[in-house]
């Protein structure tokens, strides 16, 4: 059960940013923070939050390593009436329809040696319990986006 607190998702996003920025330089890729500032604050646990959106900016980092050049994941967030929508999109080598059924799967993963099959059902647990949707759009060759819709009150206040 998420230890929800009033937290500024702008800022668990930042800080997040800032710790997988160097990684994603050392392979090449830019990474970009789109925030709007008018989001404010929702009762969120920060704690996996975090955790969540430092799996998915992780795994866009990984499915943009192939790419030559031009390659960029991009952390941001935006209001809905009453949503918090966090979002990781890159311009990656995206996924099939295939991968996409699965990436729910416990121990699945397309990074056999480096991936334990976990992150993604983990984040989709994550959301899950704060009462949202984890919606995700892919095209082969071309990247992906998450999309995290948080609601951005407890469901039981």
């Amino acid at each position: 059960v998420p230890e929800r607190l009033p937290t500024d998702p702008n800022e668990v996003i930042r800080e997040g940013a800032a710790l997988l920025r160097e990684m994603g330089a050392e392979k090449g890729i830019g990474l970009r923070v789109e925030l709007d500032e008018a989001l404010g604050v929702a009762a969120l646990d920060r704690t996996a939050i975090y955790r969540a959106v430092l799996n998915l900016a992780t795994n866009a980092i990984d499915a943009c390593a192939e790419r030559e050049s031009g390659a960029v994941v991009v952390i941001g967030s935006h209001r809905l009436e009453d949503e918090a929508v966090l979002t990781v999109a890159d311009n990656g080598v995206g996924m099939s329809d295939e991968t996409r059924s699965q990436l729910f799967t416990r121990f699945f993963t397309t990074k056999p040696g480096a991936g334990t099959g976990l992150g993604l059902p983990v984040v989709k647990k994550i959301v899950e319990e704060h009462g949202g949707t984890l919606q995700i759009t892919t095209s082969p060759g071309k990247g992906s986006e998450f999309r995290m819709h948080l609601p951005r009150v407890a469901p039981d206040q």
